[in-house]
């Protein structure tokens, strides 16, 4: 255990007691070790007819919410659009953080420990008529610094791979780019077993602090 994790649970100790700050150990201790070898998910970015593009703020598939950095618009692209990039499949168009405004973040949408995953890959290319666009990819472990990734998109699609930094993030952040994105690949993904364990460890924790304490006489 790090030591920022250490000081962490050692403050909720402090306020909430010594029960609460095992069952809460316990839990964080469980999701670092268990449930996060076997998961995959890959995001498609599906839902737009072929032929059009459908403007949107957020786009949800299996609790990962991708939303857009405002002031920008995200867009599902249905495919086969003049001047598009195509890759025979929708995608998801994320607008440029520097020009216009906007980006993309994303993460599952309940920030607990068990929802930290592993960034492995994601297609992209740049918006249809730009010169190549760079790339920034932000991800955020838990209680660590950000990490940092860069790669350029050109007009066709291709397969981006993140380095080993991207194990274990909160969030990922993509800016600096306006690009066309699709099949984010994730591992680590959250198994029913450590889902279960956490709800296990919740409803102790609140049994615990609903024991009351003998009274003084």
């Amino acid at each position: 255990m790090n030591k920022g994790a250490i000081k962490y649970f050692g403050g909720i100790r402090a306020r909430c007691g010594k029960k609460i700050a095992l069952v809460l150990c316990t839990v964080w201790l469980s999701t670092q070790f268990v449930g996060f070898s076997q998961g995959t998910l890959t995001f498609t970015f599906e839902g737009a007819p072929f032929g059009t593009r459908v403007s949107t703020n957020n786009y949800l598939q299996a609790g990962m919410n991708f939303s857009v950095i405002a002031p920008g618009q995200l867009f599902l692209n249905g495919g086969g659009i003049l001047g598009s990039p195509s890759n025979g499949t929708g995608y998801l168009e994320v607008p440029d953080a520097f020009v216009g405004g906007g980006g993309l973040t994303f993460g599952f949408t309940n920030f607990l420990p068990s929802t930290y995953f592993n960034l492995v890959s994601f297609d992209a290319a740049a918006y249809g008529g730009l010169g190549p666009q760079t790339i920034e990819v932000i991800g955020y472990p838990g209680m660590a610094a950000p990490v940092t990734n860069f790669f350029t998109a050109t007009s066709q699609f291709q397969t981006f791979t993140l380095d080993s930094s991207f194990a274990h993030v909160g969030r990922v952040d993509m800016l600096n780019a306006r690009i066309s994105l699709d099949n984010v690949f994730i591992s680590g993904v959250p198994e029913p077993s450590a889902c279960a364990l956490l709800s296990l460890s919740t409803a102790l924790t609140f049994s615990f602090r609903r024991t009351r304490r003998p009274s003084r006489r």
